[in-house]
């Protein structure tokens, strides 16, 4: 373990990633990291914050070096496959998230194809040395115990799982690569301080839940109640596992050369219940109302607003919430057996939301997207709506009525309208200079956002519980109008044809 390493590592921005790099520069450790810039920051930028994180001296940061680059497109020059060459180990962590398809090919683009890009680099260069971040998902829908050497998985669940496990067995196919394959649970915040640097998977469900419960009002005795109801038992098993245990086991097993050609499962040998879970949400938000029904117990054909939402979050896990397989880990505790069980316990989830909510939900650390808005919101509003709203879903709800304000700010495109729906039918839509306090709800963002949201960037689900969509005002019909809208936008999709003035956007 005293062998100095030069490192690749791909994923240091990403929550695995970057402890992953602290833990490495600890150590003593080179290493060379593969940063995009993003809307936000530059590389330099970027690679700041990642030494910055990594809480080492200033004067020990030339232990870290970046390249500008994507896995998708992998493009290096001669200088970026000299920094490389002198590497002698490739640990991947990059993924993406995505468990279904976008228009995007993700999350397929990055996992497989970008993994094989980086074979290609790994060949170019003479590296043999190969840690692959995977996930324990990768068994699929399978009920009997999962081993880690299991080489015959059931159907997976997910794009994701998908793609992580062609990536697998794309590099234990390599003969020239000595690889090491290691296999994560749902990866959640810090075990000591509850940091999170991204609010992804099982994060969208406790979100929702955070910003909901400020918008239910108190009943006569101050009691908030979110009635949900969960076709689950509440004895299902959820894999949460802090990132810093993670990450220190990948930091440990990728510095030992004796388990090249091995499965790990990073795992918990005692899973969180769904119980426990909902009982430290609730407890957290000072909220009752969500129960258990039972897993086999038929669908509620009654759903109110708020199931309605939590179905689509939930669609997203999907599996994660149905049981967890127990998952073996006869080598890791071999190979650490001296790396002590995580307990995941109520009070870690309140960790978990303390944080979140300091961090205002990542809301603290986005910054606005710069880019100048090239939606015209009076072709949306006045033109598009009314129309694709007369051939939707909406007009088919004959019991919707409600009138609506939309604010949308900024210093080009901006304004306010109004929209009055009678029966389903849009009766009424029209820009004013304020909106009148005898509507029924709100909604108030920038420009930005409005733009994403109408072009299906982002879901207003999202949006709300991002905190860059204000919704006041009848909150459950807020909710409903905001599910409908995504269900238009996806039915007959917004393809903007006036655009702001081109001295405007250009």
């Amino acid at each position: 373990m005293d062998v100095k390493h030069h490192i690749f590592l791909t994923g240091a921005t990403g929550l695995i990633g970057r402890y992953l790099l602290r833990n490495f520069l600890q150590d003593g450790h080179q290493v060379t990291v593969l940063i995009r810039p993003n809307k936000h920051q530059s590389v330099p930028e970027r690679l700041n914050d990642l030494i910055t994180f990594a809480q080492i001296p200033k004067k020990t940061s030339s232990q870290i070096q970046a390249i500008e680059g994507c896995l998708k497109d992998l493009a290096l020059s001669s200088s970026d496959f000299n920094k490389i060459e002198s590497c002698d180990m490739i640990v991947h962590s990059a993924a993406s998230l995505s468990f279904h398809k976008n228009m995007n090919g993700e999350p397929w683009t990055t996992n497989l194809e970008g993994t094989r890009n980086l074979i290609n680099v790994a060949r170019k260069t003479g590296i043999k040395r190969w840690i692959q971040v995977s996930t324990a998902y990768v068994c699929g829908q399978q009920e009997e115990k999962v081993y880690e050497d299991d080489h015959n998985p059931a159907s997976t669940q997910n794009d994701y799982e998908s793609s992580k496990r062609a990536a697998e067995e794309l590099i234990t196919q390599q003969q020239d690569l000595d690889w090491t394959i290691l296999r994560p649970g749902i990866v959640v915040g810090d075990s000591n301080s509850g940091y999170a640097s991204t609010y992804q998977g099982i994060y969208h469900c406790l979100k929702s839940v955070a910003f909901m419960s400020r918008k239910i009002k108190p009943d006569n005795n101050g009691n908030k109640k979110l009635p949900i109801r969960y076709n689950l038992s509440g004895k299902e098993k959820t894999n949460l596992i802090p990132v810093d245990w993670v990450a220190e086991a990948i930091t440990q097993l990728s510095l030992n050369p004796e388990t090249i050609n091995q499965y790990f499962h990073l795992t918990s040998q005692s899973p969180l219940l769904a119980e426990t879970l909902v009982d430290a949400v609730q407890d957290y938000y000072e909220l009752t109302g969500i129960e258990f029904i039972g897993k086999d117990a038929p669908q509620p054909e009654d759903k109110n607003i708020y199931e309605k939402i939590f179905d689509r979050e939930t669609k997203r896990l999907g599996p994660y919430f149905q049981d967890d397989p127990d998952f073996d880990r006869s080598n890791l505790n071999k190979f650490l057996p001296g790396l002590e069980d995580f307990n995941v316990n109520k009070a870690f989830i309140h960790k978990l939301l303390d944080f979140a909510e300091s961090d205002k939900w990542g809301k603290a650390e986005n910054k606005t997207d710069k880019r100048k808005a090239g939606v015209d919101c009076n072709e949306f509003f006045e033109i598009y709506f009314p129309d694709a709203a007369s051939r939707s879903k909406i007009a088919r709800i004959k019991n919707l009525n409600i009138s609506i304000g939309f604010k949308v700010h900024g210093d080009h495109g901006g304004g306010n309208w109004s929209c009055i729906i009678k029966k389903g039918d849009v009766v009424s839509v029209k820009e004013v200079s304020f909106l009148p306090d005898s509507l029924d709800v709100y909604y108030s963002t920038n420009h930005e956002i409005f733009e994403e949201i109408v072009t299906g960037a982002i879901t207003t689900r999202d949006a709300f519980f991002k905190q860059h969509l204000q919704i006041d005002g009848d909150i459950e019909k807020a909710l409903l109008l905001s599910v409908l809208l995504e269900d238009l936008l996806q039915e007959i999709p917004f393809k903007p044809t006036n655009q702001i003035r081109e001295n405007i956007c250009a």
